[in-house]
Formats: structure tokens, C-alpha cells, sequence
């Protein structure tokens, strides 16, 4: 093995992650960049920056790896166009630019390539890029005479906002109920024979009656239950009691906080995510996929199937597995809800608009943000313009750029959703630690 691919499984600057991120694939990469570059230079340090990258997602910081391993930092590509960031694992990449991408949701790498075609050196394969995007639910993959996009291993659904759903087939609906609701699980006929597990969640009203928040997220797995709670943040439960975190239990699941989420991760490579304020995710391999029920849908590649019936509260509500007292499936009463007129100015670029400015421009073109901006003047009209909602609805947009690889400029300024104003969300006030941010 060359030397520097061996830094992956010896003892020494990388060895505090082995526990957590299995080097052996790493391995395999950096051997195969030596074959493909013949650069004893920069080749070992690139797969040396992806294995990084996969630590850091994990919670484990590396410390002084590079001087270990004699990478200097890697320079940034030619012409103009941009791969930024310490990390190969999640660059930002500027329009234009033709990459070759092998994306597993978390961790990711990512090659620049000079010329845009396919060439053998070796018996190896070199990678140079799709010529064009992949769609939402597919990745880059090299194959012989060229790459081509093919389904992603994994399927995705979020919860976020008051809440806004997205389903595993990418199909977006609202629902404001309160109870507490089957979020994914497998089940019927297409269940496939993995791991069986259960992911619910809880609903609150948080200041207004006409919308609702994830309050918790629970999944429960090998007869175990792991719970993260707005009312607990940056703490999670397995089977009712708190546990000091990075927390494994065998190798049934491993839970840890990475930036601003925890991580539940199984045996199965089931991911599940909350950030203890209104964002949850579950990330399921594709083995499940046409097998899988709940608010985030069968995962079967067709979105039109998601909500039968068309009814989005019918659907959500027949999801219901527990009652809380006062629950419902929606606001009954008073329900003041912002039309049109009154969520206009919140789509204003110094608001909600900024998601389509220049900070996220890397991710526009994978990601619209329209439908992020819609979402956003939603939430913080309805909460008169509450600072917490604008940050939690911009947060969303980067989680999910973040997921299809895109690492994104720096977004927070002293003025909006400062590092030191997001430990102090969702306080005594019920909306929120901050007040009223003006609409433009």
C-alpha cells in the first residue's frame, strides 16, 4: 500500500475517527487516485481531505492531519470557477463547471478535471463529469463512454418550518397538525427484509394557533428508542434517558451532533436528523425504496401517488399514532392566516429574497429556491416578521444544498442569524429569543 494511503488505517492523526468512519473505502480511493494522476503529491491528499471531510460530518475534528500527512492546502482550480473550502468533500462550485461527482449524502468526493472526457490509464477509470444535471434523487456516476446520472443510494424527506414537508419522491405539502404522527417506517407488501424501524413525530403550536412546529423526533430501532427535543437541545434520550454524546450502542446505531443537528445513524445506514428546533430529516437507502409509508410517503420514484386523494390534512391526519392533550389535525377558531398582500414584502431581497441573491448562488441551479422563498415568507409573516423564522428558513435551504454536495459562502452577518444569536432561539419566548426583523 503507498504510504500515505496507509496514514488512513495507522495509528496517529486520523486514527481517532476510525471508530466512527470506516477508512476502508477511503483506502480503495487513494489507491485508485495514484493510479489514475501518478501524482505521489497531491493524489494521497485528496482522498487523505475527502476521509476529513467524512470525520468532521461525524462530529470527530482532525487535528494538524495535513502536517502529518505533508498535504499542503488544496489550490483552488483554474479559470475562474471555484471549488472552495478546506475539504474536497463539500466544495462550492461556480457556474460553468464541469465535476465528477460520487455523492452519498454525507460525504462526498469530488474531482476537478482539466478536460471534460473520459480517458483509461492503468485499468483505471478518470473522472470528468455529467455534461449535464442530475435531477433531484440521482448522482454522477463514471461508466464506460461517459458519465451518466443514476438513482442516488439513498432517498430523503424533510420536515421543516410550520411544517413544510417534502416527501422521499421530492412532493411538497403543508399540514399544521398537532398529535403525534408517523414521520417513515416500512410497511406493507414492499417492506423490504432490512431493519425494521419506526420514525414519529411529536407537533406543537409555538406562539400561534394556525401553524405548528416539529417539537420532536423520535426513532425506535433494534427495541430501542432515540428521541431529540426542541424542549432539550443539543441532548438526546435513548430509551427515556439523556446520554453523553458522540453515543454507541454496539453496532446497532451510533448518535452524534455535527454543527447545528443531531445524527441518529444505523447498522443499515438509516440516518435520521434534527437540528432541536423545527428541521428533521430522514435519509433511508434505496433498499427501502416503494416500501416505506408515513407523512414523508412510499419512496417509489413517483410523487403523484404521495398524498392519495389530493387532501393533504386527510392524508397527514390518517398518520396519526398518538393523541397529546389539546392535539388536532389543524387550527380550529381563530385562525389568522397571512395572505398574499401581507407575505409580499417578505419576499423582499434584504428577507426572504436573499435565499435567491448572491450568497446561495452555487446552489441555484441545483436547487430552485423558489419554493424555499415561498416557505420562508410564510413562516415569518406569520409570526409578524419573527427573526427565528427567517434564520430557520434560510438554514433549510443550506441543510439542503449542503445534502447534493454544494458547500456554500459564508450567508451570517452580525445583523442576520449571527453564530452568536442561534444558541439563543427558541428561549423564554415561545417564538423566539429575537424580535421583529423590519420587512423591505
Amino acid at each position: 500500500m503507498p504510504p500515505r494511503c496507509g496514514l488512513l488505517v495507522a495509528r496517529g492523526a486520523l486514527a481517532a475517527c476510525g471508530a466512527l468512519v470506516d477508512p476502508q473505502a477511503h483506502v480503495s480511493r487513494c489507491v485508485l487516485e495514484l493510479c489514475v494522476d501518478g501524482e505521489e503529491g497531491r493524489a494521497p491528499c485528496r482522498a487523505l481531505g475527502a476521509y476529513a471531510a467524512a470525520c468532521e460530518e461525524a462530529g470527530v475534528a482532525l487535528a494538524a492531519w495535513r502536517e502529518a500527512a505533508g498535504c499542503a492546502e488544496e489550490p483552488g482550480p483554474p479559470g475562474g470557477s471555484s471549488i472552495k473550502g478546506g475539504h474536497m468533500g463539500r466544495p462550492q462550485v461556480g457556474g460553468g463547471v464541469n465535476v465528477g461527482v460520487d455523492v452519498d449524502m454525507e460525504v462526498s468526493t469530488w474531482r476537478w478535471r482539466t478536460r471534460s472526457q473520459w480517458r483509461w490509464r492503468r485499468r483505471c477509470r478518470c473522472r470528468c463529469g455529467c455534461r449535464t444535471r442530475c435531477r433531484s434523487g440521482e448522482r454522477c456516476v463514471e461508466a464506460p463512454g461517459g458519465a451518466r446520472c443514476a438513482p442516488s443510494k439513498y432517498v430523503t424527506c424533510v420536515a421543516t418550518g410550520d411544517p413544510h414537508y417534502t416527501t422521499f419522491d421530492g412532493l411538497r405539502y403543508d399540514f399544521q397538525g398537532t398529535c403525534v404522527y408517523l414521520l417513515a417506517a416500512p410497511c406493507g407488501p414492499g417492506a423490504p427484509a432490512r431493519e425494521p424501524f419506526r420514525v414519529t413525530v411529536e407537533n406543537h403550536n409555538r406562539g400561534s394557533k394556525a401553524v405548528s412546529f416539529t417539537k420532536s423526533v423520535s426513532l425506535e430501532v433494534y427495541g430501542t428508542v432515540i428521541t431529540m427535543s426542541q424542549e432539550h437541545p443539543r441532548k438526546v434520550q435513548v430509551n427515556g434517558t439523556f446520554v453523553e454524546l458522540p453515543f454507541a450502542q454496539g453496532d446497532d446505531f451510533r448518535v452524534y451532533a455535527s454543527g447545528v443537528h443531531g445524527f441518529v445513524r444505523t447498522r443499515s445506514d438509516l440516518r435520521v436528523t434534527f437540528d432541536w428546533h423545527s428541521y428533521a430529516r430522514v435519509i433511508a437507502p434505496r433498499a427501502y425504496a416503494g416500501g416505506l409509508c408515513g407523512l414523508c410517503g412510499d419512496a417509489d420514484g413517483d410523487p403523484a401517488n404521495d398524498v392519495p386523494g389530493g387532501d393533504p390534512v386527510a392524508f397527514a391526519d390518517a398518520w396519526k399514532v398518538a393523541d397529546v392533550p389539546g392535539c388536532s389535525a389543524g387550527c380550529a377558531g381563530d385562525c389568522a392566516v397571512c395572505d398574499e398582500a401581507r407575505k409580499a414584502p417578505y419576499r423582499g431581497a434584504g428577507l426572504c429574497g436573499l435565499l435567491a441573491g448572491p450568497p446561495f448562488a452555487a446552489c441555484h441551479a441545483a436547487l430552485d429556491p423558489a419554493p424555499f422563498v415561498e416557505d420562508c415568507a410564510f413562516d415569518v409573516c406569520q409570526y409578524g416578521g419573527h427573526h427565528d423564522m427567517l434564520c430557520a428558513a434560510v438554514a433549510a435551504y443550506v441543510a439542503a444544498c449542503q445534502q447534493r454536495g454544494l458547500r456554500l459562502g459564508p450567508w451570517r452577518t452580525p445583523e442576520l442569524c449571527s453564530e452568536a444569536q442561534r444558541g439563543r432561539r427558541g428561549g423564554a419566548s415561545k417564538t423566539g429569543s429575537r424580535g421583529p426583523v423590519a420587512s423591505k
